[in-house]
């Protein structure tokens, strides 16, 4: 967790305020020592664990949420001393009042130092008192899955409930779509393909499905390339440590066999090749590719070394080929994983021996099992980092384990082990125990058959006792087959796991406990077999511990969160993406359909092959047209038309003309010449322009067969300017994680703009890191940008780390930092920057008044004027800051002359402004004159204008007037805001009447500003005045934050009810 760096001075005093007793005033002691203790060790600049740091996590794939070290805290402990003489120096202060500051904090600092060692000694050296300080673990933090089993055991036993049927477990049917031909199909093989462009070799590493999905790969790559594929190489790993080939594991004869027409598989190069480099396959280049490498990369970059050299050679291939791909490519996945690839005839043999007996020992349930894959390894356990019930012994064997296999990855600078929060976030593994009491807890009984697809236990004997007392009939492939069956399998771990993997794809029930690309690929192709559904239960782990760790549970409490965790598994089990095109965002191993639904046998449809003639596809084509009755244009004709039509596209932008841009985008798309990037750029933009029109950009973005950085980017700020910030941080990390484009300095500011938005200053670190990385950091406008994103999360002192750094700074930069001193109080900052500043302009002045008034300082007058005297014209801007701080109605009348001087009384902030001043003044007539004056002017509602004519009727009390107003905006068509629908709930309040408050929700709800914490809690406030209780309540526990006007309306609603 990151914590702010502050000094332990100045944290022990702001806690010592709220400690009302001995014991509190030791427990933050114990604390705070504990947060000096953490901060002393850690670095002063943060960043995320990797996969390759120092922490520790569930699995490698989930190691980017590790949790960041604590921040070190300030190098002077007396950082808030030094702090109180800048502001002495700063501001005249009397005398005396600064020797009563000073005496103040001498007495701090004599007194602070004596609690924390006192508190320190008593907690490290007296046994007592640390029990009484002791910190009380979050919940699902500490693994007590042991005692929660002792106590609710003899529940289990007399649980008499009726059990779950095996046959009735799956209630989700998915009606899947008419079975369709495979794309680019014909009746069978092209005889006419164009000659092979040369050979493909590739080297697979990782276990047994790593392996799959890498030649799963490959066959699309080689479609891709028109190339002849070599019988993909299988590298020895220290993990696994099998030295099993692809013979050893796959049929290689019906490999060949079933790819035949669609691309072409050797078992080895030509010997001409292998002479050419010394029979020695490494010797032949290799080329390193990227992860997720989309096709283009690969026609533009590896195509042509392949036509000239005659093979290429990549090395590792694992993730390799972008999962968004073209339809026939996607269609050769399926076929390679669904068809081509089946299992040696040894393994075959044995597997299916197995499942027959496990059918038979499953004959209480009519041959149906449930399989589970328990990942409890010994090295499973020590990856996670996580801490079961051992005690040290286990602590010490772990540490060996990791030292063992990892070297000293968990020991290196900045690692930090927090068993807890793994736990937490669901990353430990869970144990036999724990897979045991889910399943009996959603209705399976002891006489059901368990199939445990498994490694080697950690500590078997302990910890499958209690899932074998709870289901005696488990099963795993060393009691089901003979020694003698299994002995040509031993040592050889992707064998052994090909075992489990058939077995476990015939079982009724799936169980998946932790992950990994064995769950991933099982699920898949169970979803392939069972028409969309993978029928696997996949636990709510961070929901489980915290169960199993409260002892207060019951039994039945337990089984109810049990139940309804199965009935979330079945409802997910049969979702099915969203694929638009070949725009894909999940693997398809996982979820297969729909591309390889046309593989599905039904009605006696054939599997037919797809024609990939070329590597240069049709789809990447600048213009192409649809239809036989247009003759093709020329290009130079077609680029002029192109540009014609961008720039009616962006004139429809500019002038907000959605509908004619509309009916010109269904135009281009009768011509078919939708295929091009820069004229759909230029629709992605026009249609951004509003942010009701966000869900046409995303189809439409899904539906482009090519796309560029600017594509992205447009997405990015689309997202961004209709509040969907976290949709377009998605798309930026999807974009980059997958390798698809390059970003810039325009995606870099539009992402950073999002992250500020949504205060997601983590992500902003990473890609401020980036830009660094990418040599950015001498743009002017981008480290703007980064200021201003660190601004808008709270971060003042890493913003002014960064101005500190700049080369060259501008007025937006100097803006930037002041708008962030006011934001955070610091004025005299604030003015600091102001004065330093060699060129301030108006922006400059009108960020300081704003800040004095946002502060509540009448210093803003004295601003105004000094702007004024410094020659720079007031503004809208600046109007609106004065009238807000003006303390007399005089004062007042003198802005309003200086508004009319300047002209700007048309100006709706400057209006608004006057309208609320006359009103809060009392002087309602004056405003009432402003807003009939200019509200008949303007042919359409000015929102601005009516909210503040509406909250000048609710101070002063004129409350049918205020309600007047909102149903004339109503009844205008304009679309009300939350400061509208909170003047009409106040004027509600101000008569008492419960009919029109209801009313007025009833519109609150249709907006969707029912949970709007300012609109929420005048709503409670409301229902709570009239004597509502039980709604006032309702809402108030909906709320996602409630404030003191929601507070103090309860209570005082309940005090009139006479509820103490």
């Amino acid at each position: 967790m990151i914590q702010k760096p502050i000094s332990f001075f100045h944290t022990l005093s702001l806690q010592l305020s709220k400690v009302s007793n001995l014991t509190d005033i030791l427990a933050h002691s114990l604390s705070l020592t504990r947060i000096s203790h953490m901060g002393a060790k850690a670095k002063s600049h943060h960043h995320y664990n990797g996969g390759n740091g120092g922490g520790c996590g569930g699995s490698e794939s989930s190691s980017s949420n590790s949790p960041s070290p604590p921040p070190s805290p300030r190098r002077n402990s007396s950082s808030l001393v030094s702090h109180h003489r800048r502001k002495l120096r700063s501001r005249p202060m009397s005398v005396v009042a600064g020797f009563l500051v000073l005496r103040r904090f001498l007495r701090l600092l004599v007194v602070l130092p004596m609690l924390y060692v006192s508190g320190l000694v008593m907690c490290v050296g007296v046994g007592p008192f640390c029990s009484l300080v002791g910190h009380t673990p979050h919940p699902g933090s500490v693994y007590r899955s042991h005692e929660m089993f002792q106590l609710l055991w003899p529940h289990i036993q007399a649980d008499n409930s009726t059990p779950i049927e095996l046959s009735s477990v799956w209630r989700y049917r998915r009606k899947l779509k008419e079975l369709k031909p495979c794309p680019h199909s014909t009746a069978g093989p092209q005889s006419d393909k164009a000659a092979p462009s040369g050979y493909l070799i590739v080297e697979v590493n990782g276990g047994l499905n790593q392996q799959r999905s890498a030649i799963c790969n490959a066959v699309a790559l080689a479609g891709v390339l028109n190339a002849i594929l070599v019988i993909p190489r299988f590298e020895f790993n220290s993990v696994w440590r099998d030295q099993s080939t692809f013979s050893d594991i796959y049929d290689e004869e019906h490999f060949i066999a079933t790819l035949e027409g669609y691309v072409r598989v050797v078992k080895e190069l030509p010997e001409a090749l292998l002479e050419r480099y010394d029979h020695n396959i490494s010797n032949i280049p290799n080329i390193r590719v990227e992860a997720w490498a989309p096709v283009r990369y690969y026609t533009g970059e590896v195509y042509p070394v392949l036509q000239s050299q005659g093979v290429v050679r990549i090395a590792p291939f694992a993730n390799r080929l972008s999962m968004s791909v073209p339809p026939p490519i996607q269609h050769l996945r399926c076929l390679s994983n669904y068809e081509a690839l089946q299992f040696s005839s040894s393994i075959s043999n044995l597997a299916k021996k197995l499942v027959e007996r496990m059918t038979e020992k499953s004959s209480r349930s009519g041959g149906k099992y449930v399989s589970i894959h328990l990942r409890f390894e010994e090295d499973m356990v020590a990856f996670s980092c996580c801490l079961y019930d051992g005690g040290e012994a286990e602590k010490v064997e772990m540490n060996l384990v990791r030292q063992r296999g990892w070297g000293n990855k968990f020991k290196s600078k900045g690692g930090v082990t927090l068993p807890g929060l793994n736990r937490i976030n669901g990353k430990c593994p869970l144990t036999p125990l724990e897979v045991g009491m889910m399943l009996r807890g959603m209705g399976f009984d002891n006489t059901t058959s368990i199939y445990l697809a498994s490694g080697k236990i950690y500590w078997a004997e302990k910890h499958l006792a209690p899932l074998l007392k709870i289901f005696p009939y488990l099963h795993t492939k060393e009691s089901l087959a003979t020694p003698d069956e299994l002995a040509p399998f031993k040592g050889y771990s992707s064998r052994l796991a090909a075992l489990d993997y058939t077995v476990c794809l015939f079982s009724e029930v799936f169980v998946t406990t932790q992950g990994g690309n064995f769950p991933h690929f099982l699920m898949g192709h169970r979803r392939f077999i069972h028409g969309g559904h993978s029928k696997t239960i996949v636990p709510d782990k961070r929901k489980l511990v915290v169960l199993l760790q409260d002892m207060d549970t019951s039994w039945t409490d337990f089984r109810l969160e049990m139940q309804t965790m199965l009935s979330e598994s079945d409802r997910k089990g049969m979702i099915i993406p969203r694929v638009k095109k070949f725009s894909r965002k999940s693997s398809v191993y996982t979820y297969p359909l729909p591309e390889c639904r046309c593989l599905q046998r039904h009605n006696n449809t054939q599997i037919v092959p797809s024609t990939l003639s070329s590597p240069i596809f049709v789809w990447s084509s600048p213009v192409c047209l649809r239809g036989n009755a247009r003759p093709p244009i020329p290009s130079f004709l077609a680029v002029m038309y192109l540009n014609r039509i961008a720039i009616a596209l962006r004139h429809c932008r500019r002038i907000q003309a959605f509908n004619h841009g509309k009916a010109l985008h269904s135009q281009l798309i009768k011509l078919g010449i939708m295929a091009d990037v820069f004229l759909s750029n230029n629709l992605i933009s026009m249609y951004a322009e509003t942010p009701r029109l966000v869900n046409d950009v995303q189809k439409l973005f899904d539906e482009m067969p090519q796309r560029n950085i600017v594509t992205w980017t447009t997405m990015v700020s689309a997202y961004t300017k209709c509040g969907r910030c976290g949709e377009g941080l998605r798309m930026y990390r999807d974009m980059v994680e997958w390798g698809l484009e390059r970003p810039n300095g325009f995606m870099f500011s539009a992402v950073l703009k999002a992250c500020g938005a949504v205060g997601e200053v983590g992500f902003g670190r990473e890609v401020h890191e980036r830009v660094c990385g990418e040599g950015l950091e001498f743009d002017t406008v981008l480290m703007n940008a980064v200021l201003d994103m660190y601004v808008k999360c709270g971060r003042l002192g890493e913003a002014k780390r960064v101005f500190d750094e700049m080369l060259e700074r501008n007025w937006m930069s100097w803006n930037v930092m002041i708008s962030g001193c006011c934001k955070a109080g610091l004025m005299e900052e604030a003015v600091g920057l102001l004065q330093r500043m060699k060129e301030p302009n108006a922006a400059s002045w009108n960020s300081v008044i704003a800040g004095f008034v946002s502060n509540g300082s009448r210093r803003a007058l004295e601003f105004v004027r000094l702007m004024h005297r410094e020659g720079f014209l007031l503004d809208c801007y600046t109007f609106p800051c004065a009238l807000k701080t003006c303390g007399s109605l005089a004062s007042g009348e003198q802005i309003h002359c200086n508004v009319v001087k300047t002209g700007f009384e048309s100006d709706s902030f400057a209006l608004s402004a006057l309208v609320d001043m006359y009103a809060n003044f009392n002087e309602l007539n004056a405003a009432v004159k402003l807003f009939d004056q200019y509200s008949r002017c303007s042919g359409s509602i000015n929102l601005a204008l009516w909210n503040s004519m509406l909250s000048g009727c609710v101070i002063n009390k004129h409350n049918r007037a205020a309600l007047d107003l909102v149903s004339k905006v109503h009844c205008s068509g304009a679309r009300m805001d939350c400061y509208t629908y909170s003047g009409a709930l106040k004027a509600c309040i101000n008569l008492l009447n419960s009919r029109l408050g209801r009313q007025v929700h009833g519109l609150v709800v249709t907006a969707g500003y029912e949970l709007d914490y300012v609109v929420g809690s005048i709503l409670t406030d409301l229902y709570a005045r009239v004597g509502n209780i039980k709604d006032a309540l309702g809402l108030f526990h909906r709320l996602p934050v409630k404030d003191t006007v929601a507070w103090s309306g309860l209570i005082i609603g309940c005090a009139k009810m006479g509820l103490s």
